[in-house]
């Protein structure tokens, strides 16, 4: 939202952020959450202040099992003066969903940093699914709901066996740690 305003408002002032232009900053998101409001009214008959939480939709409940799996072990990944502020990620992952909790396990020893990579683009690929399964189910569009439940099998099982190798990298490496 912010980048197509952005966009819009450089092409029409020459600058990236005029609080101005087209009504203005605050307002164009006054707009925009206004109309997140009206969506989550319309499609899932909830205000603004409630949401379903879990237990609504298991493979829902998964993906979030999976995310708090592999938020927890980015947390445990922190080098220790990161982890001076306590946050949620500090707590181990509680399950939701109807399958077990994902295990970390390493198959091969990579490095810190391609472990950070792949992680954050597997983080990244639930988070999208996640989205795309609200959005199909918002539009009762069976087929992308059928499309997008696969995509949700595909990811546990990439995500169950990129915790595996974290573990083993961990086990591996557990006195440089």
């Amino acid at each position: 939202m912010e980048e197509a305003w952005g966009k819009r408002c450089k092409e029409a002032t020459g600058k990236m952020m005029d609080e101005e232009w087209d009504g203005g900053w605050y307002a164009m998101r006054h707009d925009a959450e206004r109309l997140c409001k009206e969506i989550k009214k319309r499609f899932w008959g909830l205000e603004s202040n409630s949401f379903h939480g879990v237990y609504y939709d298991d493979a829902a409940d998964i993906l979030f099992d999976i995310h708090a799996v592999i938020r927890h072990q980015l947390w445990l990944d922190r080098p220790e003066e990161g982890k001076s502020h306590i946050t949620v990620d500090a707590s181990p992952a509680m399950r939701f969903g109807s399958e077990p909790l994902a295990e970390i396990e390493r198959t091969n020893k990579p490095t810190p940093f391609m472990l950070k990579k792949d992680v954050a683009t597997l983080y990244a690929d639930i988070g999208n699914c996640i989205f795309n399964l609200v959005r199909a189910r918002a539009n009762n569009n069976a087929a992308a709901i059928a499309n997008t439940q696969h995509k949700m099998e595909l990811l546990m099982v990439e995500a169950q066996q990129m915790l595996q190798i974290i573990g083993d990298f961990l086990k591996k490496n557990e006195n440089e740690f």
